[in-house]
């Protein structure tokens, strides 16, 4: 049952992605997103298997060298998520990552790139104090405004919106930013909104009315993310 509900959530969330995909020719923001399955030219997925990805997901099941020459592999993928992502994601999968006992490697990229509708002034960027999850805190450059924001409190955490520009398909994006009231309070927090995603994004989709704020900060940074590729697929095929 929860494994079904999952595939689900993920399937929406992949239609909503892949229905929004534009090079942001509209003056709006750039969405990119692509899936790719590759599997040893010894092997094949089952039929139903490949039939979802490819309507589902838009992924198309591609062979690939793993058990005679895996680092020819390994450079196949990381070449088409270099192209997939604009060039912004380089050398994903490290030397070593793929080896002959790789049966397949299912990998997908999102690249975003957009403006705020309100941008910060940079002459109000102010340090301050970020604490870390495992204690301590850093000094760190935020970003200030005493404008109204979309920002409401929820039980143990608080939750921000910042839209992005639109263009003239009218699209609308906005990074969602969530806030635990406790310095410690991310681990729990995580599993929190882990737990439902969908109710998460319903409830954080109400944030359409700005609220008045004496003093707004939000750290500066850059989104990464390093994924911990998994050594077995299940029973894909």
């Amino acid at each position: 049952m929860q494994h079904t509900a999952a595939a689900r959530d993920v399937a929406t969330f992949s239609a909503r992605v892949l229905a929004a995909d534009n090079t942001g020719g509209g003056g709006g923001p750039a969405v990119r997103y692509a899936n790719g399955i590759w599997v040893d030219a010894a092997l094949r997925f089952k039929d139903a298997y490949a039939r979802v990805a490819a309507e589902h997901f838009r992924a198309e099941a591609r062979p690939a060298p793993f058990k005679s020459r895996p680092e020819d592999a390994r450079l196949q993928i990381i070449q088409w998520i270099e192209s997939a992502t604009a060039g912004r994601i380089k050398n994903l999968l490290p030397p070593g990552s793929i080896d002959r006992f790789t049966p397949a490697v299912l990998a997908n990229a999102l690249y975003f790139k957009g403006v705020w509708e309100r941008k910060f002034d940079a002459s109000l960027t102010q340090d301050g104090a970020f604490y870390l999850p495992t204690g301590g805190h850093v000094g760190v450059p935020f970003m200030s405004s005493t404008r109204k924001q979309y920002i409401a409190t929820r039980p143990g955490y608080k939750v921000l919106r910042l839209p992005y520009a639109r263009g003239r398909e009218h699209r609308a994006f906005s990074m969602y930013v969530y806030l635990p009231d406790a310095h410690d309070g991310l681990p729990n927090l995580l599993q929190e909104l882990g737990s439902d995603p969908v109710a998460l994004l319903e409830s954080s989709a109400t944030l359409t009315a700005k609220v008045p704020v004496r003093e707004f900060r939000c750290p500066g940074s850059k989104c990464r993310a390093r994924p911990r590729p998994r050594r077995r697929c299940g029973t894909s095929g």
